[in-house]
């Protein structure tokens, strides 16, 4: 393992270094393949028009095959939420939680959130409130966030505190 690494296995079993660059590696454990922008830009438009086209079996696939390239890290992550968004349109829950959480798992380094937030949003959609709470929480006391992003944070927090009843 390289200095600095986490060894961690993702959702179809690829082994990832979280916090190394570039370090996404197949299953027997091989180095991704380098990818040019207008490749990763052309499978990334091909697997949003299999999504929109109703396909997410076939969007799934496209966006696990960038994710498990040498594309950035910040890129990986909004693949993570491309593979998220369509297991939730196929229903499945659980994975899609797991796609966001590989997400934010790649953002962390940079000390981004969107895929948390991502994620605290999707649990708060499913009613689990006290999880996406706690996302939120854990977000506002962190020290790199904008002001704006406090304000937003803590206006999350404050809806899932105080629900209104209706």
């Amino acid at each position: 393992m390289a200095a600095g690494g986490t060894r961690r296995v993702n959702a179809t079993g690829n082994v990832l270094r979280c916090g190394v660059p570039g370090a996404a590696m197949g299953p027997t454990g091989e180095r991704a393949v380098h990818m040019e922008y207008q490749t990763y830009y052309d499978l990334a438009r091909k697997g949003a028009a299999f999504d929109e086209a109703g396909d997410q079996h076939a969007a799934i696939e496209v966006f696990i095959g960038l994710v498990n390239s040498d594309i950035s890290d910040l890129d990986k992550a909004n693949m993570c939420y491309n593979v998220a968004h369509c297991c939730d349109k196929l229903g499945q829950t659980e994975q899609a939680l797991a796609w966001y959480a590989e997400g934010a798992a790649y953002e962390k380094p940079y000390c981004r959130i969107q895929l948390h937030e991502w994620q605290a949003s999707y649990l708060a959609k499913l009613g689990r409130d006290a999880e996406a709470l706690a996302i939120y929480e854990s977000l506002y006391e962190q020290p790199y966030l904008l002001e704006i992003e406090k304000e937003r944070i803590w206006g999350n927090i404050a809806i899932l505190r105080n629900p209104r009843k209706t």
